[in-house]
């Protein structure tokens, strides 16, 4: 499922024409380890543009007695901004243009995921993902490497079907 859920969001990086994610134009990364500041750190040092996608490794909860049910993944990605100076209307401006963005991804995944929809990333039909819309957080975040700024939004799916966590598949 972390396969899913990292295709997912890359995929959507790719076709937001803020991000415009491209293997030779970098702008989305995957922190696998949300604790290690290093992690944040050389995602931006690699970055190609001035907006990126930073997607963070999600969590699970509701496991069942045999071990292999995962009902909901919470989630949490961060839209950041390189800012010229470190004046407070210039930070506000980026991340209010940064929840913008974020806001943007929100819609794509209510329209997809808000009645339980399924999509094909990879070349693989996804499992069933429930997304409860008014669940979602979106918090100011910055600095982070000293000139990005911008929100961090956390969400959760519930998941369902073949190929999904309760089916033990989580990859």
């Amino acid at each position: 499922m972390r396969k899913f859920y990292k295709g997912y969001f890359e995929q959507s990086a790719t076709a937001n024409v803020d991000i415009a994610h491209t293997p030779e134009s970098k702008a989305f990364f995957y922190i696998k380890d949300i604790y290690n500041p290093d992690e944040f750190d050389k995602a931006i040092r690699n970055l190609d543009k001035n907006i990126c996608f930073l997607l963070e490794n999600p969590s699970t909860k509701g496991r069942s007695a045999n071990r292999n049910k995962i009902d909901y993944i919470y989630g949490r990605f961060d839209i950041v901004g390189l800012t010229e100076s470190g004046d407070s209307a210039t930070i506000e401006a980026m991340q209010d243009q940064c929840e913008d963005i974020a806001n943007e991804f929100l819609a794509k995944m209510s329209d997809q995921f808000l009645q339980g929809g399924h999509i094909t990333v990879d070349n693989t039909i996804s499992p069933k993902v429930f997304f409860p819309e008014q669940e979602t957080t979106i918090d100011p975040i910055g600095p982070i490497s000293t000139n990005y700024w911008g929100v961090s939004v956390g969400f959760y799916w519930k998941v369902q079907g073949k190929g999904s966590p309760t089916a033990g598949k989580w990859v």
